[in-house]
């Protein structure tokens, strides 16, 4: 017989892959960052605009930031990123360390990825 023959016709099978877990760069993220600062509502944009400055060049480069909005929140100034194709854990680090480099103003960060 030839080398390799089976004359049953089974081929040995490999056992089929696990699923291949979500890349990465395909998760969205939905981003707070909470100043000290007081929210006024009459400052919103202009708190804004100057938050944002800081923050979005630091975010641009980890994936699509879709959307970002100023919200209320406990009284205090916040700003919600979405980022979409991102790393969660890229974007926690991110915020980590730009709530460390600017801990006079940024009281907390939380991120919920999907």
């Amino acid at each position: 017989l030839p080398k390799g023959f089976n004359p049953f016709g089974f081929w040995p099978t490999s056992p089929s892959a696990p699923p291949a877990p979500k890349s990465p760069e395909t998760v969205t993220a939905e981003s707070t960052i909470v100043y000290y600062t007081p929210w006024n509502s009459t400052q919103t944009q202009q708190l804004k605009d100057k938050y944002e400055k800081t923050l979005t060049p630091k975010l641009e480069p980890l994936g699509n930031v879709k959307n970002v909005h100023a919200k209320d929140e406990d009284s205090h100034f916040a700003l919600v990123y979405t980022i979409t194709h991102t790393d969660c854990s890229k974007v926690k680090s991110t915020l980590k360390k730009y709530k460390d480099e600017n801990s006079p103003t940024v009281w907390k960060t939380s991120t919920k990825c999907s």
